[in-house]
Order: C-alpha cells, then sequence, then structure tokens
C-alpha cells in the first residue's frame, strides 16, 4: 500500500493506522486482491469538524482528508473513513456492509495508536552558480573535443580534395601535350 501523504502528520503514523485496519478488515472479508496496489492520497479536511473520503468501487485509490487538530476520537474516525473507503474498493456499496461493524472495528483499533507531527527537515539549497560552472566545464570539455574531431575531418577532406586537384591538374596536362 502507497501512502501519498499532504497533511502535517507523520506518513509512518498514518500508514500504521491504514495498515491495522487493513488487517482487522482481512480477518472479516478475506485478502484484498489489489493490497500491494492501493494507493492512499490522505489531504488535510477544510473544515475541522470530521474526517471524509472517497474511493473508486473495485479501485484501487482511496483519497481521505483528516483533521488538522488531532484526538483520541479522530483518530477512530479516521479509522472508520478508511475502513469504509476500503469496503469501496472491494465494490461493496452503501447499504451492503454495516457500519455498525466497521465503527466497533475502528473502536478496537484506534486506541493502539497516536499521530505525530512531521519533523520537518530544511535542505541546504544548492549554490546554483556553482551548478551551473561545473555544468559549463563539463559542456566546454565536451565542445573542445568536437572541435578536435571537427579539425581532423577537415583536415581529412582537404587532403583528398589537394589529391584530386593534383590528379586532375596533371590529368589535364598530359591531355594537353
Amino acid at each position: 500500500m502507497k501512502v501519498v501523504n499532504k497533511t502535517k502528520w507523520n506518513t509512518m503514523d498514518l500508514r500504521k493506522i491504514f495498515c491495522r485496519c487493513l488487517k482487522e478488515d482481512e480477518k472479516a472479508e478475506g485478502k484484498l486482491y489489489q493490497r500491494k496496489r492501493l494507493t492512499v492520497h490522505v489531504h488535510t479536511a477544510r473544515q475541522d469538524s470530521h474526517c471524509s473520503g472517497r474511493a473508486s468501487y473495485n479501485g484501487i485509490w482511496i483519497q481521505m482528508n483528516i483533521l488538522k487538530n488531532i484526538n483520541k476520537r479522530s483518530i477512530e474516525n479516521i479509522c472508520y473513513v478508511f475502513l469504509h473507503e476500503l469496503q469501496h474498493t472491494r465494490g461493496y456499496h452503501h447499504g451492503q456492509f454495516s457500519e455498525v461493524v466497521l465503527r466497533d472495528m475502528a473502536k478496537v483499533i484506534a486506541p493502539d495508536y497516536v499521530l505525530t507531527e512531521k519533523i520537518n527537515i530544511k535542505k541546504e539549497k544548492p549554490d546554483i552558480q556553482q551548478i551551473r560552472y561545473n555544468r559549463a566545464i563539463t559542456n566546454f570539455g565536451k565542445a573542445e573535443t568536437r572541435l578536435k574531431r571537427a579539425k581532423t575531418i577537415y583536415k581529412k577532406w582537404a587532403q583528398k580534395v589537394k589529391y584530386y586537384e593534383k590528379v586532375f591538374a596533371f590529368k589535364s596536362s598530359s591531355n594537353h601535350s
């Protein structure tokens, strides 16, 4: 399962929750045939009141919108929404699966997990001028090589032209005598 996280929450924490939900769901429903190809896109919800989601029927993607501020009840809600959307990826429509069972499953799973915020590691920005200078040196070396090759080809063809000019000059002088 691939998790594409666009929130402030740690991706590994979300992945742990989703994997546990998937494991519990597979105990009840059987193995999900598209498990490796399943992609979960997680975004921050616009409103700070509830989680939501959507998924394609018999598909391989789930999109979830989760809250900016998380508490134990929110994690339970995340588990429930993921389990609900997982049913859609299995091909179930609303009314074909039990919401109560999913709520109970989410209540069992949620207490074991905590969501932490991502740690922002600032990457050192590369020196653009140094990169461009290195590229210029490399390209200059390649240009020198091309120039040498061009000079060699020029000399080769100049010699051939001289040779044939001599041959034609000799032929024309021998024809006149």
